[in-house]
């Protein structure tokens, strides 16, 4: 969301004052507006931009939307991305060579 945060600055769309008052729900919902994302999508980056927990990493629906939108997220949220989600993301794309492995 920092990206779509800075851009808007840079276009003169919003002050550096305006994104630091805007809730970041509020952009991710701007966001997933303009780009047709849909609720379940919201409600994951939500949930996404606070600090993921030790819950998070057993919890099979995260671990699958982290799947289904690797690409996306390592651009908005690189930092999420550790050594423990990626060499589960990576046993996971050998593993799915035909079989459903998430949480295996």
């Amino acid at each position: 969301m920092n990206a779509i945060r800075d851009a808007a600055v840079r276009t003169g769309q919003a002050t550096r004052e305006q994104v630091a008052n805007t809730p970041v729900e509020y952009t991710i919902r701007q966001h997933a507006k303009v780009t047709g994302k849909d609720e379940k999508f919201v409600q994951w980056a939500i949930r996404l931009s606070k600090n993921p927990d030790a819950a998070d990493i057993q919890n099979h629906d995260w671990l699958q939307f982290v799947i289904d939108h690797e690409d996306e997220l390592r651009q908005t949220r690189p930092y999420m991305f550790n050594r423990w989600l990626d060499d589960f993301l990576n046993r996971n794309r050998h593993l799915r060579s035909g079989n459903e492995a998430v949480g295996q």
